[in-house]
């Protein structure tokens, strides 16, 4: 009767929960077994979807929301879907200047680069076109060690070159110009304003120089263009008398005289017509003293002649055009 009483009570307390029993092992069961499935769904239909045979067994995968047990569930490619509660349902992620592009609601990984300024964290800017934009700011300086610097395009600071004891080359044309001695072909030219009213100095280097073209010179020209001269020679006292290839009609340049002795003596110049035109009169010269006197071209018809007012006392040379 114990037994049997014992057994009733056993069954109630299964029945109503409270009590569980654990079968290890097989064993055989008769009748119909009821099975407490909680809340989770354990009939998935998308077993046999695809169209396959229901497998004879199968294992339930699943995970708690919190409150219930919720199967996990698969896309119909076979893949584990998840669902993003927020912050990825459009695929962007706001940047500076723009958003990453929508529609990446599968793999989306962002990194963003920021730089400490010093007072707070920055993004690292960028372009399609440029790449890094890099500003160097006031306090960086840039050393270029080896290599070239290449498309600087735009320079608006001033620039400082320094030949580091050595010499800078300015390529022309492709060609170093010369500098210093060198041939026409390869001497650099230098074009002289049309309007300049400074002076332009033009050494002939002991040779001669060659114009092309008309040249006008300024001067009195009316008596000849051939230049003659008249070497330094004492001059006769009392009688004037013609210097060497000066008897014909001359416009006079200068003439230069000294005076050979430690006394004052004086100088006359004259044309050589019967009827002279005195051109310097009585002129007197210091003893040992050189005097110059400029003509400016003056014509001297028929030559000069020129005296002293002593002997052996005054040397003097001339110069014109005849």
């Amino acid at each position: 009767m114990r037994k049997y009483l014992l057994a009733l009570a056993l069954l109630a307390l299964i029945g109503v929960g409270i009590l569980k029993a654990q079968v290890v092992g097989t064993q055989p069961v008769s009748g119909t077994v009821t099975a407490d499935a909680g809340t989770g769904d354990f009939n998935n239909a998308s077993i046999d979807a695809t169209g396959t045979t229901v497998p004879a067994s199968a294992t339930f995968i699943a995970g708690s929301d919190g409150t219930n047990t919720v199967a996990v569930k698969l896309d119909a490619g076979g893949a584990v879907q998840i669902d993003c509660e927020s912050g990825c349902g459009g695929g962007t992620s706001d940047t500076d200047d723009a958003s990453v592009a929508g529609g990446q609601t599968t793999g989306l990984s962002i990194g963003l680069n920021y730089m400490w300024t010093g007072a707070a964290w920055e993004r690292v800017v960028g372009a399609t076109a440029d790449g890094l934009l890099v500003d160097l700011g006031t306090n960086n300086d840039v050393t270029v060690t080896s290599g070239t610097i290449t498309a600087v395009t735009d320079i608006t600071n001033v620039v400082s070159v320094d030949d580091n004891g050595g010499n800078i080359s300015v390529d022309w044309a492709g060609t170093v110009p010369p500098i210093g001695a060198g041939t026409e072909a390869a001497a650099l030219r230098v074009t002289i304003a049309t309007d300049s009213t400074g002076l332009v100095s033009i050494d002939d280097n002991g040779g001669s120089l060659t114009v092309d073209g008309t040249v006008s010179a300024a001067g009195n020209f009316t008596c000849g263009t051939t230049p003659v001269t008249a070497a330094f020679a004492l001059i006769p006292d009392a009688t004037p008398a013609a210097p060497s290839g000066f008897t014909s009609t001359t416009c006079l340049s200068a003439i230069v005289c000294a005076n050979v002795t430690g006394v004052e003596h004086t100088l006359t110049v004259q044309d050589g017509q019967v009827t002279p035109v005195v051109l310097v009169n009585a002129a007197p010269i210091p003893g040992n003293t050189s005097v110059t006197f400029p003509l400016y071209g003056v014509p001297a018809t028929t030559g000069i002649e020129w005296a002293a007012d002593g002997a052996s006392a005054i040397a003097c040379a001339v110069a014109g055009w005849q």
